[in-house]
């Protein structure tokens, strides 16, 4: 048989009851804690998490806990019967040596995660979970859009689920990486330029000609 380093335990279920408390009452809106045991030749840092449920919790926490390097070697989470409410607990076993390194590191992890339970941006929230570098070219992106389109034009783009968002999803990181953001929002613009006119006047056929510079070739 496999031993298992961790487990669910009477703690977990003590702030599981008492999270999920506070947030019914209305006493808070997230609650995050940390503390670090021994646990045999290791550490054990155990994190609790209670907040209200949105689609993309659990991977957007552990998927900070994983961009900061960390294997996470259990995780358990329940939602309230109402489905407004959830707890999570994770549990990270590390080395004895690492102790200063990630007392630090979950300080600011655990700040990240209030401010994205408190605050969801529902794009960011996702872009979380396929990396933060797709998140940096997203809002470089949005800045360059701003400046070449109209504001009528960049509202409708830049919305939740709208073509900027889609096109960052819909790219691979290799790609994005090669053209600036400048180009990329030209990109963007020029597809819903085209896609808005020809709803307008039915089918037709235009063309738009201009040099690409990526980081490896000039493209037409």
């Amino acid at each position: 048989m496999v031993d298992i380093l961790c487990t669910l335990d009477d703690e977990d279920l003590k702030h599981q009851n008492e999270f999920l408390e506070r947030l019914e009452k209305g006493e808070d809106k997230v609650i995050v804690v940390f503390d670090i045991i021994p646990s045999g030749n290791f550490y054990l840092a155990r994190v609790h998490i209670g907040a209200y449920d949105w689609p993309g919790l659990g991977e957007t926490v552990t998927g900070i806990f994983h961009e900061k390097g960390y294997n996470i070697g259990f995780i358990y989470g329940v939602v309230s019967t109402d489905l407004k409410y959830a707890y999570i607990s994770i549990k990270i076993p590390f080395p004895v040596e690492k102790l200063n390194q990630v007392k630090g590191d979950l300080i600011a992890i655990c700040d990240e995660i209030r401010t994205l339970t408190v605050e969801v941006d529902q794009i960011k929230t996702k872009l979380i979970t396929t990396g933060i570098e797709k998140l940096e070219i997203l809002e470089e992106t949005k800045n360059a859009l701003k400046e070449i389109s109209f504001p009528e034009e960049f509202d409708e783009i830049s919305k939740p689920g709208g073509e900027l968002e889609k096109f960052i999803f819909s790219r691979s990181l290799a790609y994005l990486k090669e053209r600036d953001p400048r180009t990329l929002a030209e990109i963007i613009l020029v597809s819903h330029r085209f896609i808005k006119k020809l709803r307008q006047v039915g089918m037709g056929i235009e063309v738009f000609i201009k040099n690409i510079k990526t980081e490896r070739e000039e493209l037409t």
